[in-house]
């Protein structure tokens, strides 16, 4: 007996459009355009542009999944950005450069490698920083473990993330700090119709033997909707004397 199959590959471009309100970004919008087969072999390209009051950013992404003929995939981002924050603008561009691999379906470890330029301006906070300026340039590596049975309506599973990163003036940068943070979600079917959901979020930034203070943009902020619902945008602290 003879068996004959034919196999035709699916559409590898995408398009997506999407559009909301939020209290705290008012009207927002995101378009991003997808290529998962990029020359036909597996290799992934997308741009994605962000708008709303708080956030505009560009950025395009360019991912090998075999290297050199090895299973560790490569990953090439470049970005460019501008956030209204309270108490400052900034505008930051760069890239990141990620090499890793998979170790199981559900797990995975990368290194990356962060070259950022970040320009602050328009700063109401007290004391205002002496620098304005900051060239970023950090060594990270990052530890994921996800087994939910869905990413989008998720029912059931264990989500771990863990990164750690170096930046310093020994890479040629203006800064020097070690950051930390770590993510944790969980989710559990109550009923045929009820999942329970939890999840944490953990960060820490220091000085790594130096006197200057940490870039703005690289401290942590709680308050508002993604994170301690009960205050404001950014109005959990911390906060300077005038509560900015």
């Amino acid at each position: 007996r003879v068996l004959a199959l034919e196999v035709r590959e699916n559409k590898p471009k995408e398009l997506d459009l999407s559009t909301g309100w939020s209290t705290e970004e008012h009207l927002r919008g995101k378009a991003t355009f997808s290529n998962i087969n990029l020359f036909g072999r597996a290799r992934q390209f997308t741009v994605t542009a962000t708008a709303s009051r708080l956030l505009q950013r560009l950025d395009g992404t360019y991912t090998v999944p075999w290297t050199l003929g090895v299973p560790w995939f490569t990953s090439l981002n470049l970005f460019g950005e501008v956030q209204n924050q309270p108490g400052y603008s900034l505008r930051t561009g760069g890239g990141l450069f990620s090499f890793g691999r998979n170790l199981s379906s559900i797990s995975q470890f990368q290194l990356t490698y962060r070259h950022e330029n970040a320009f602050l301006s328009s700063v109401q906070v007290v004391p205002a920083p002496d620098i304005s300026l900051n060239f970023i340039r950090a060594f990270g590596l990052s530890l994921l473990l996800d087994e939910r049975d869905n990413f989008v309506s998720t029912q059931k599973g264990l989500y771990l993330n863990a990164s750690a990163e170096m930046s310093g003036s020994f890479f040629h940068g203006s800064d020097t700090f070690f950051k930390a943070t770590g993510a944790f979600k969980w989710f559990h079917p109550v009923t045929s119709s009820t999942v329970f959901g939890t999840a944490a979020q953990v960060g820490w930034v220091g000085n790594y033997r130096s006197l200057n203070p940490i870039p703005i943009s690289e401290l942590f902020y709680a308050g508002g909707s993604n994170a301690l619902r009960g205050f404001p945008y950014q109005g959990a602290g911390p906060l300077d004397p005038q509560g900015v």
